[in-house]
């Protein structure tokens, strides 16, 4: 008797935990696939002696139908998308297919990115030409596949043209980037000195790091850019300061002489929060400017 008490208590824990397992893996939004993982969970026994029978019709309807309805052909979603290219919600989600390696290959294969340099080449939409610019970013980069692709189709050209400091195109700043190149100068210029969007601005400032040598015009650009804003974009601001930093390093005496005091004004008015501070005081350290300070 004390074993069958036993026995039983056991086989209740375990039910309980099962039934536990299954509530915390269940998700209101789809009910198909918790219908599907209680079916399975029921299948499952102890006893090794229990006869196999067959899947009946009926259940092997209700997998199948599951099956159907939550796997998605990516290559047939992608050319229902393609339809609709000129709308920026099927150009994000379009991103997101784009996202696995295999699927950006499969894009180009297909004629999509074709359709997407197309639509960027028509369009003067910032939402449209953002939103191209990121399939463009997010299928090519770390893929030499997809990145030679896009340049043998003209991309290059198309996203140079496309872009528009003062529209607030910062993706295609991107996108140039995702291809394994750096943005023409004169582009990162119009960024620094003409735009009026936050997120154009520091990502020019940001790319300022892939110049070798470095290029003082830029820079110069960058703190004019940072003293005019008077810090409040803090993105643009340690960019800038991580530019600065870095061109300190390459070239000490030649940075001195052009940018010593400019240099730490623009860094000294980026505010008190701890960040900032840590990078002013690496800054000094790195360039030995602490004469310019008055204190």
């Amino acid at each position: 008797p004390t074993q069958i008490i036993h026995r039983n208590r056991k086989e209740a824990k375990r039910k309980r935990k099962k039934a536990t397992s299954v509530e915390r893996m269940e998700h209101p939004e789809y009910p198909m696939w918790t219908a599907l993982l209680r079916w399975s969970l029921q299948q499952q026994s102890e006893e090794t002696n229990e006869r196999r029978e067959p899947m009946s019709r009926e259940r092997k309807e209700f997998l199948e139908k599951v099956i159907e309805e939550m796997t998605i052909d990516v290559a047939k979603r992608m050319a229902e998308l393609l339809e609709r290219a000129e709308e920026v919600e099927a150009l994000v989600e379009l991103e997101e297919l784009v996202e696995s390696l295999d699927n950006a290959r499969d894009f180009c294969k297909i004629g999509g990115m074709d359709r997407i340099l197309q639509v960027l080449e028509n369009t003067t939409n910032t939402e449209t030409i953002n939103a191209t610019a990121g399939v463009i970013a997010t299928a090519a980069q770390n893929d030499t596949f997809v990145q030679q692709y896009v340049l043998n189709k003209n991309g290059l050209h198309l996203l140079s043209t496309a872009f528009r400091p003062e529209g607030g195109t910062s993706r295609v700043l991107t996108a140039i980037s995702s291809l394994g190149l750096i943005p023409q100068k004169n582009i990162l210029l119009n960024a620094l000195n003409q735009s009026i969007d936050p997120k154009t601005t520091a990502k020019a400032a940001f790319l300022l790091r892939k110049f070798d040598p470095v290029d003082f015009d830029l820079l110069r650009s960058a703190i004019n850019a940072t003293q005019k804003d008077n810090a409040q974009n803090l993105s643009l601001a340690l960019h800038t300061t991580t530019a600065l930093r870095q061109a300190a390093s390459s070239d000490k005496s030649k940075f001195i002489d052009h940018f010593g005091p400019a240099a730490f004004s623009t860094i000294s008015s980026l505010g008190q929060d701890q960040e900032t501070l840590l990078s002013l005081d690496s800054f000094l350290l790195t360039t030995k400017t602490k004469n310019y300070c008055n204190d």
